[in-house]
């Protein structure tokens, strides 16, 4: 199921207000329905966030236990990927905190080794820079402020447009735009800082 758009250009609901109605009643067709629209760009937001399959495998199963339980929150006029997406940010927040999280980042991720051997048209080498690389970006992004870093999370990685933010946040779509802009400038600082060759740090 892709997007749609109204006449404003603004994405619309994948799921009618009537499904979702029925999805807040926990009817078990539409819970299916509605999950399924929503797994795989959860598991795609989450896996580009931890670079590693097996951990935002269980990190999504974790996300749709949490909405299963929260579902009588669910307001059916108004677009659910916002608060889905908060959820799993919320998620990944609690595990970049937790001690779990940096144990794994200290070991080889065997997935991480897989992916970056290539297909045959990237060279082993290159690909483990560019891997490198992007994992010190996803560290940068837990230095930032959280009302920062959720608001890079959502809008870069959820593509959730300023609309979708403003309702989510409570915030004017001016003051999102603003917030984004002072929030990638300051990435762009931690990136440079730590993560380009000369001061890069572990």
């Amino acid at each position: 199921m892709t997007d749609t758009r109204d006449a404003n250009g603004t994405p619309e609901p994948l799921l009618s207000e009537e499904r979702l109605r029925a999805v807040r009643d926990r009817d078990p067709q539409a819970m299916e329905q509605f999950f399924g629209v929503y797994y795989d760009r959860v598991f795609g937001y989450l896996l580009r966030l931890v670079d590693r399959r097996s951990l935002a495998e269980d990190l999504t199963q974790e996300v749709f236990l949490r909405l299963h339980r929260a579902l009588d929150r669910l307001d059916p006029k108004r677009d659910p990927a916002p608060w889905v997406f908060t959820v799993a940010s919320n998620l990944l927040r609690d595990y970049w905190r937790s001690s779990e999280h940096h144990r794994r980042d200290k070991v080889t991720d065997v997935d991480f080794l897989r992916e970056t051997a290539g297909d045959g048209k990237e060279d082993r080498l290159e690909g483990l820079a560019r891997e490198e690389s992007e994992a010190c970006l996803r560290r940068m992004l837990e230095r930032l402020a959280e009302n920062d870093r959720q608001l890079v999370m959502l809008r870069s990685y959820a593509g959730l447009d300023s609309g979708a933010l403003a309702t989510a946040l409570d915030i004017s779509r001016e003051a999102v735009r603003q917030r984004f802009s002072r929030a990638l400038k300051k990435l762009g600082e931690l990136y440079r800082k730590f993560c380009e060759p000369e001061g890069r740090s572990r």
